[in-house]
């Protein structure tokens, strides 16, 4: 879990910075993103309630732990920009 201004800086970023910030691979992430929530739609669509139910569980816990991996990211690339803040 972030700190409270970590949070903030995190919470700021994720709405106004992250547009244009990709290496080289933004292309390719759009069309991964695209094509895997139409994935999703159909696997979901093949399944009876309780497979669809466990899936659905299953994306919500993995969004979950996505979350705190990018929050992990953010806060070392924070700590990495501060240290290098203090060098110069």
């Amino acid at each position: 879990m972030l700190s409270p201004l970590a949070g903030c800086l995190y919470a700021y970023a994720l709405n106004n910075r992250l547009d244009g910030h990709f290496t080289d691979g933004e292309e390719e992430y759009l069309s991964c993103l695209t094509s895997g929530e139409n994935r999703l739609k159909r696997l979901r669509s093949m399944l009876d309630e309780p497979a669809r139910q466990e899936l659905d569980n299953y994306v919500q816990e993995w969004s979950i732990v996505e979350s705190y991996q990018r929050e992990s990211l953010f806060s070392a690339g924070l700590s990495i920009g501060l240290e290098l803040s203090r060098l110069g």
